[in-house]
């Protein structure tokens, strides 16, 4: 493992945790979304948002270390899906406006660069949304 790796590390768990508390702190979304949460948790409320994982792997360029980081959000409801439109466009704005400093290091913003539709165990209608930015330390 590099030393630059513990960087990476580090941006991923500054922006996940960034992201879920920024999604927790949305009024409109609080009003669709039961729980908002940062793992996996059997047995959980719907309609919910799940952060499922969060990629990082070292990066740079031109003697500057960084970070690129992919964050991926499980949004889970009943049935048919219904509310998944609405939790997806409000999942959307909320990591389009995250700021582009968090905690000492700048990055691009977070782009959706995929979404999945797919069915649980139970029959129940998930989406996954992928993010993914590259970013570095503000001070090389």
């Amino acid at each position: 493992m590099s030393a630059a790796a513990p960087l990476a590390d580090a941006l991923s768990t500054l922006l996940s945790t960034a992201l879920v508390a920024a999604l927790r702190a949305d009024v409109p979304l609080g009003q669709i979304v039961a729980q908002i949460d940062d793992g996996d948790r059997p047995h959980a409320h719907v309609p919910r948002i799940q952060m499922a994982e969060a990629v990082s792997q070292t990066w740079g360029a031109k003697g500057r270390e960084g970070a690129a980081v992919r964050l991926t959000l499980l949004l889970h409801d009943r049935g048919d899906g219904a509310r998944l439109g609405a939790m997806a466009t409000g999942v959307a704005r909320i990591a389009s406006t995250l700021p582009r400093n968090v905690a000492g290091w700048e990055h691009l913003g977070l782009n959706l660069t995929g979404t999945r539709r797919s069915r649980d165990k139970a029959g129940n209608a998930r989406l996954q949304m992928d993010f993914a930015t590259k970013g570095w330390t503000e001070n090389p």
